[in-house]
């Protein structure tokens, strides 16, 4: 014989009672107007598009001078005169040290004393061949006198050939003197070391006293009017900078724009990096040097982003949410 259950009053009417509840407040939305359905709605979502995005990457440069390096001598002696020390600005042709020039100006004289004198003998080569002329002229004025002799004109027709000779051997030692006496002057005036550019002394590497030979090292100079940027760059990131491509470099001093100039084609193999040159204009911006390190923001590629979800919670107030999906990145 089996056993029947029963329910208690007591909860048989409170179930009921929560079931009339729920139908009374389904009603009011089935007879609710479409326009206040949709304004109830309480996320919409819009048409799924694909865009990009921009990422930066930052890498760690220095500031670099496109002219640096040392000046070198010209000519060889003792040095007379240093007329700068370290960390005084030269502008280009100015006079950094001097030679003894006793030597070379000596030299200049003797030169210009053989140029004189290669000028005396082509003078006198000229005299002689318009001699020589005219009494050729004369003797052939004489062919139809019986005086005329076949031999004797013959003889001063080779000696006019052989003064002219004369005269191109002495035209070629005054130009060769001419060029002795200009390589004199020359001696001379680099005897006065001057500045190829404009910059800023760094270093100086020889003193009063000393001797010096042609190209050896006076002094160093670095040019801080015309400096650009240099980053080494992860291999990873050259595809993307192509020359002329737009970059931003922060500085202690703010932030300037910047243009790839070049990428250097040699990697280095411990670091996996290449070296890129950025140039700039700086501006206003003083008090930059050499080396200084400077922070370059170098693109990242693009990336595909879905557009945001809204949540309409009211007309004036709309507040966008991430629509999550697998093809998303975070910024």
């Amino acid at each position: 014989m089996k056993k029947t259950s029963r329910c208690h009053p007591t909860f048989a009417r409170s179930v009921a009672t929560l079931s009339l509840l729920v139908g009374l407040s389904m009603l009011p939305g089935l007879a609710t107007s479409p326009a206040a359905a949709q304004q109830a709605a309480l996320v919409g979502v819009d048409p799924v598009r694909e865009e990009a995005f921009k990422q930066t990457v930052q890498v760690i440069g220095r500031l670099v001078s496109r002219r640096a390096g040392v000046v070198a001598a010209r000519s060889r002696g003792p040095v007379g005169e240093m007329r700068v020390d370290v960390g005084d600005r030269v502008e280009q042709g100015d006079i950094i040290a001097v030679l003894v020039s006793d030597r070379p100006s000596s030299e200049k004289d003797l030169r210009a004393a053989e140029v004189a004198s290669a000028e005396a003998s082509l003078a006198a080569a000229r005299a002689e061949l318009g001699l020589r002329r005219q009494e050729l002229k004369r003797i052939q004025g004489l062919r139809t006198s019986p005086a005329f002799s076949k031999g004797s004109f013959e003889d001063k027709r080779q000696e006019v050939v052989m003064t002219e000779s004369e005269v191109v051997v002495a035209e070629a030692a005054l130009a060769r003197a001419k060029a002795q006496l200009r390589l004199a002057e020359i001696s001379l005036d680099d005897a006065n070391i001057r500045a190829p550019y404009h910059g800023v002394v760094t270093q100086r590497h020889t003193e009063v006293g000393a001797h010096v030979d042609v190209g050896e090292s006076v002094v160093s100079l670095i040019d801080d009017r015309h400096l650009e940027v240099e980053a080494d760059v992860p291999s990873e990131r050259i595809a993307g900078l192509t020359p002329g491509t737009p970059v931003k470099v922060d500085l202690a001093e703010g932030r300037v724009a910047a243009t790839v100039r070049a990428v250097v084609p040699e990697e280095n193999p411990q670091t996996r990096t290449r070296t890129v040159r950025f140039a700039s204009e700086f501006g206003e911006l003083s008090d930059l040097a050499a080396n200084q390190s400077v922070t370059v923001q170098l693109p990242a590629g693009r990336a595909p982003w879905l557009p945001s979800t809204k949540t309409p919670f009211s007309t004036a107030r709309a507040a966008p949410w991430p629509l999550w999906s697998p093809m998303t990145r975070p910024r």
